[in-house]
């Protein structure tokens, strides 16, 4: 259960097939459909609309422990360059960003 209203969205892609990231982007929630709810519950049907499967969860470890933050959801998809295809994974987890 998140306690604090997280900062960010933090969406990181995969190509699991490849093995390698695709790229990671943080978004405010502010700009994102949990601006008025960031509970656990709404970003995984939200995952599991857009990205496909979830495969797992995704923790943090903190001073108070270890926290639930997000999931991992997997989908074939194709290659823009061709009709082969890989495994996509999404992580998708709240974040609580501060400014240095």
């Amino acid at each position: 259960m998140i306690t604090d209203k997280p900062t960010h969205i933090r969406e990181t892609a995969v190509n699991a097939t490849a093995e390698h990231m695709i790229g990671e982007y943080d978004q405010p929630i502010d700009e994102t459909v949990f601006a008025d709810d960031y509970s656990m519950a709404a970003l995984y049907r939200f995952g599991i609309s857009e990205y496909g499967r979830c495969t797992s969860k995704v923790y943090i470890d903190t001073s108070d422990g270890t926290k639930h933050i997000g999931y991992v959801f997997v989908k074939r998809t194709k290659y823009q360059d061709s009709n082969e295809t890989y495994l996509h994974e999404t992580w998708l987890s709240y974040a609580t960003l501060t400014e240095d």
